[in-house]
């Protein structure tokens, strides 16, 4: 049997946008609030619209969206049948839309859309992934690894080459319609090169969306400590190296290097990113994270 026809799509489009952003308000038009984030535009389209284009496009053979009782909602808001396979064999994508009835995370919505199912290389993406990767680097790599799971951080540049450093990217000018950057910046252990960072993003992409831990909330999450990010100057680093918190063992641990953590604030951001709009998301009492949004004028 041909690849191309044991190839299935899990997409998990979760619900909708938890925080209290700029983006939910109705000043705003309550974007966050009202569309699932699968269904956020992007240039013109739903997100997850382009992500089924894209995988008829490369020849999936099925997709299964997975959501929390709105299957009815995203299936109104994407065009099906789509974009008929590369080959004339495999005929048009077929696309099923699942309602959890419960929560039952990323191992239980990939569990009930392949019962069953011994034959299909599955691939799992999220619904509101922006730029969907190519399914050749992806499949080759798991033939590579020669193993039942293969899980992938970044697909890469499109070649099969892992990404480099932020402040250089391999990529042409405008060669993005959106860069999307999240909670990266603030690992750059200096001002220039967060600097450096964000002009190569408004280099490569037409347009940004780029998230950072706001350094004035009173909780730093990244060491997992309340008040250090106040202490003066980035005094919070060496804090940190008394004690702090490791996330791959989870828990607290003596003498972790944090060298690399410098926290930024809404004006360093707009310096960064002198023509863009910052937006303070709140949850809690304050701004827990700083959201750039810009385009290239």
């Amino acid at each position: 049997m041909s690849v191309r026809k044991t190839m299935k799509a899990v997409i998990l489009a979760g619900g909708c946008d938890f925080g209290r952003s700029e983006l939910a308000r109705p000043s705003t038009g309550g974007l966050a609030a009202s569309l699932p984030t699968a269904l956020w535009p992007v240039a013109g389209k739903p997100a997850l619209q382009l992500l089924l284009d894209s995988l008829a496009d490369q020849g999936m053979a099925k997709a299964v969206v997975c959501s929390n009782g709105q299957s009815s909602m995203l299936a109104e808001s994407v065009r099906v049948p789509l974009l008929p396979c590369q080959s004339e064999k495999t005929g048009p994508m077929k696309v099923e839309f699942r309602d959890e009835t419960l929560p039952v995370g990323t191992a239980g919505a990939f569990r009930d859309a392949a019962r069953g199912d011994k034959e299909s290389v599955f691939f799992i993406f999220p619904a509101a992934i922006v730029c969907p990767p190519k399914i050749e680097v992806l499949l080759n790599a798991h033939r590579q690894g020669e193993s039942d799971l293969t899980v992938m951080f970044n697909p890469g540049c499109g070649n099969g080459q892992a990404l480099g450093d932020a402040c250089q990217l391999p990529w042409p000018d405008k060669y993005f319609d959106v860069v999307y950057s999240n909670t990266v910046i603030e690992q750059l252990g200096h001002f220039e090169k967060q600097k450096k960072m964000a002009a190569e993003i408004m280099r490569v992409g037409k347009r940004w969306f780029v998230t950072t831990p706001n350094r004035w909330y009173p909780f730093e999450f990244d060491l997992r400590l309340p008040l250090v990010s106040w202490l003066r100057g980035h005094s919070y680093v060496w804090v940190g190296r008394i004690v702090s918190y490791n996330h791959v063992k989870n828990k607290y641990m003596l003498g972790l290097d944090h060298a690399g953590l410098r926290l930024m604030t809404a004006s360093e951001l707009k310096r960064c990113f002198p023509n863009s709009k910052t937006i303070k998301q709140r949850v809690t009492f304050m701004a827990e994270i700083l959201i750039v949004v810009g385009e290239d004028t």
